[in-house]
């Protein structure tokens, strides 16, 4: 509610008495205007038995889906956080990055750190906070402290790793967000606000607690074949019947675990009479690979994993609304992770600021028939229809130049999801009309979208830590890709998700360079084994322009010194051991002043290795 409007609603009692109302005929004061987003990490909407998952794993999201909209085909633009959320924040098909801020997790693509965002961009949440709301977040993951991108997007980040975290859970639990929710709110419930609150539990790490041993069936059961979380120790041919059903278990009470927590939630809105009044919406920011191909598993998946390929298990999501302005009932016509801001703006009374915009849509409108339904969905490099799902391996710009790339120059995947519903057999090199068409469908959609993107950029150093996979590295000379990591002689690389491994086996120097802003950082090197790194150009002969030289010995991490970057160019010489191999998986680069600062802090290191980060 605005000043203005506050001010009237306080003047109501006196004109009332002043024009000898009663109290029945007095005009009641408007409600708060007031919404909360939960985003469950990792979240799979057909474990969800509101999605008609067999088990009764989320009987308290349950209730809310009874009272709101359950959209049944709902998909995100990544299927890990670092694209997925940024889609979502923004409502931007493309956007600049803003995760993972650590010199351990390689950003997707180096190009984005010349990227600003365009001038129409707004996130939605600072959408609500222009239209009044106080605005806040509630964060279990380890990517949203209060110095990053994603916290700056709020009035108040309510960081709960540093306190919440053990040896065993490398987040906060669920309690704890849910607890920290509650107090905000008990705190805020007069004002207008937008929360956003984000769980970890159905995250890996996944424990065999009480709620994965009642649905497995028995309080034991000697996992050999596995490491502690959950995750196979042996090749996922291997795994058991037993192992499979001690997968789904571990899961599914993770799950049932955070709705148990998220009902505790709902329970304390209904006894503040809260819930009716409030605009209320759970989704997740991508799935996660389970037990779905043939015999349990699908081939060259790790169980327990996400990113990759935009396959339904990582790229299909759950989203819930309830809301005063949205009839009850089951959504299933198509619905995207950019839809969620301007949809939840839009039910809780707020508005789009002049010159802003949303690639998403409103889907109260979708709803009332205003605005046509979606046929497809999209994300930066794949299509979805009712019938196909096209995913690509080419680069943006070839798909999206201004001249459509001939369909022969073309690789990816594609499955006819009538006749292969679980997306095991790829049909692409016998189905050119079928791409092309779908080629023309994709263009359409997104060049616009795409070119606005790269329009908008910046020579700046960047504010936050960063690093990059050795798969952009450059080379002096040509370096062949393998398919195993069974190095011969001399350099090779190996990709394989979720790591590119650059490998020296008793070999020459190897030249490397990759393009980044100007400025100073602290340079770090992620690699197994030993190396001696020069930084900087050697000039003629090998003199003159060496900046940095250092020798690395590590199984991880390791802090090579401060680097000056010049020329947009990253240039430094990789000298393996005379008698050994090294593998290099990238470089991360820490401006000055960034929040991780110039040493390595093994406590996060930890955490992130627990979560599978690194």
């Amino acid at each position: 509610m605005n000043t203005n409007l506050r001010r009237f609603a306080a003047l109501l009692p006196l004109a009332a008495a002043f024009f000898g109302l009663t109290a029945c005929q007095q005009a009641p004061e408007e409600p708060r205007r007031q919404a909360v987003l939960l985003l469950l990490d990792a979240a799979r909407p057909d474990r969800f038995s509101s999605y008609g998952y067999s088990r009764q794993t989320t009987p308290e999201m349950d209730s809310l889906a009874a009272s709101g909209v359950v959209f049944h085909q709902h998909y995100a633009q990544g299927t890990g956080t670092r694209v997925s959320v940024p889609a979502l924040l923004y409502s931007r098909y493309y956007s600049v990055p803003i995760f993972p801020n650590d010199p351990q997790v390689p950003y997707a693509s180096p190009k984005t750190l010349f990227r600003k965002r365009d001038d129409e961009q707004i996130s939605f949440v600072k959408a609500f906070q222009r239209s009044g709301f106080r605005t806040a977040a509630i964060s279990a993951h380890l990517w949203t402290g209060a110095d990053t991108p994603f916290a700056a997007e709020f009035m108040e980040m309510n960081d709960l790793t540093a306190r919440f975290t053990s040896n065993k859970y490398p987040y906060p639990l669920a309690r704890n967000v849910i607890d920290a929710t509650i107090r905000w709110i008990e705190e805020h419930k007069d004002e207008d606000f937008f929360l956003y609150v984000h769980l970890m539990d159905t995250h890996y790490p996944h424990f065999f607690e009480s709620d994965a041993q009642e649905f497995f069936g028995k309080p034991k059961y000697h996992a050999r074949n596995f490491r502690d979380g959950g995750q196979p120790t042996v090749p996922t041919s291997a795994l058991t019947p037993n192992d499979l059903k001690y997968i789904d278990a571990l899961y599914d009470g993770s799950l049932r675990y955070t709705d148990r927590e998220v009902g505790r939630l709902l329970a304390f809105l209904r006894e503040e009479e809260m819930l009716a009044d409030m605009t209320l919406a759970i989704t997740a920011d991508h799935g996660e690979h389970l037990v779905d191909g043939p015999n349990g598993v699908r081939p060259g998946i790790d169980l327990f994993a996400h990113g990759g390929d935009w396959l339904d298990p990582v790229a299909k999501v759950p989203f819930i609304v309830a809301s005063p302005g949205l009839e009850p009932g089951e959504f299933h016509d198509f619905s995207e992770g950019v839809d969620v801001g301007p949809t939840l703006l839009a039910l809780a009374g707020g508005k789009v600021p002049q010159g802003k915009s949303f690639d998403g849509v409103n889907l109260a409108e979708v709803i009332q028939g205003t605005v046509p339904p979606r046929t497809r969905a999209l994300m930066a490099k794949g299509i979805r229809t009712d019938r196909y799902k096209l995913i690509f391996d080419n680069s943006d710009n070839v798909l999206l130049s201004d001249e459509a790339p001939a369909i022969e120059r073309l690789q990816g995947q594609l499955y006819d999801l009538e006749a292969d519903p679980q997306e095991l057999k790829n049909v692409f090199k016998n189905s050119g009309e079928t791409v092309a068409e779908l080629l023309g469908e994709y263009r359409t959609a997104l060049q616009a979208y795409f070119k606005r993107a790269e329009s908008a950029t910046t020579s700046e150093q960047p504010k936050e830590t960063f690093a990059i996979s050795s798969r952009f590295f450059q080379t002096a000379t040509p370096v062949p890709a393998l398919k195993s990591e069974t190095p011969p002689a001399g350099w090779s690389r190996v990709r394989n998700f979720p790591h590119s491994v650059l490998i020296g086996n008793q070999t020459d120097d190897l030249e490397v360079s990759l393009r980044i802003p100007n400025g100073r950082y602290t340079f770090f090197v992620g690699l197994k084994g030993q190396a001696t790194i020069t930084v900087g150009d050697q000039g003629e002969g090998g003199e003159g322009q060496q900046k940095e030289h250092s020798v690395v010995d590590s199984d991880g991490m390791a802090q090579v010194g401060p680097v000056d970057v010049t020329g947009e160019t990253f240039r430094a010489t990789i000298r393996p051991p005379a008698d050994g191999v090294v593998r290099i998986f990238f470089f991360g680069f820490v401006p000055p002043g960034a929040s991780m600062g110039t040493e390595v802090d093994d406590e996060r290191t930890r955490r992130l290795r627990a979560l599978g980060y690194i």
